[in-house]
């Protein structure tokens, strides 16, 4: 999946999509949508009938005797020993697609999706983390981990950012007491008075 460097969220996944999606996107609109396997690429309902989408995503469904469920494959091979020309058409798809597609932020997706919700009295999509530190513009990162590190010389901190549906994350790695935990906890809570997006989740592991 190709990153960009977006406005809002900083360096981020991007999504590609039929330009019917696009378009709805950009004015607000969320709405279903299909993937093509393999390209991963989003197409809208029109769009899905238009390549017979069904029949692709028929061919390209297994069954995992591991986990005991059916999953679509991302592995050209798999869907070319049942249908050997399946690929070529899924190129073709893709190819044809790309001539108007567009692409978005996967984590302005998720908020347009969780705007959308809310303008018309859907239900959330997932629980919003919209008052959490999304990119390096909202807070350095590495000051925080190393400011973090400063006040234990047991552990090793790692700071992940956030999304609209996953809250900032830091995660503490090092064997320490439970006193030294709450002081590590005191330190980033001293740390983020001065920070406005306060949602975070903090995680120790002794490993």
């Amino acid at each position: 999946m190709p990153i960009t460097d977006c406005k809002i969220h900083g360096e981020s996944w991007i999504v590609e999509m039929c330009e019917h999606l696009h378009k709805d996107l950009e004015k607000g609109i969320y709405q279903t949508y299909f993937e093509l396997p393999v390209m991963i690429t989003r197409m809208c309902l029109k769009c899905a009938e238009k390549y017979d989408l069904q029949q692709i995503i028929d061919a390209a469904t297994y069954y995992s005797e591991k986990d005991n469920t059916w999953n679509i494959t991302r592995n050209y091979g798999i869907i070319k020993k049942k249908y050997p020309d399946m690929p070529k058409r899924i190129d073709f798809i893709y190819r044809d697609i790309m001539k108007n597609r567009g692409w978005k932020c996967t984590s302005c997706i998720e908020q347009i999706q969780l705007n959308y919700a809310r303008k018309n009295n859907l239900e959330l999509p997932f629980k919003p983390y919209e008052n959490t530190l999304m990119n390096e513009n909202d807070i350095d990162e590495y000051e925080l981990a190393e400011h973090i590190e400063n006040s234990n010389d047991k552990i090793d901190c790692y700071v992940e950012f956030g999304t609209p549906s996953t809250p900032f994350k830091i995660s503490i790695h090092g064997k320490v007491s439970t006193e030294e935990k709450q002081m590590i906890m005191k330190t980033i809570d001293t740390y983020f008075e001065k920070i406005s997006r306060k949602q975070r989740v903090v995680n120790f592991s002794d490993h």
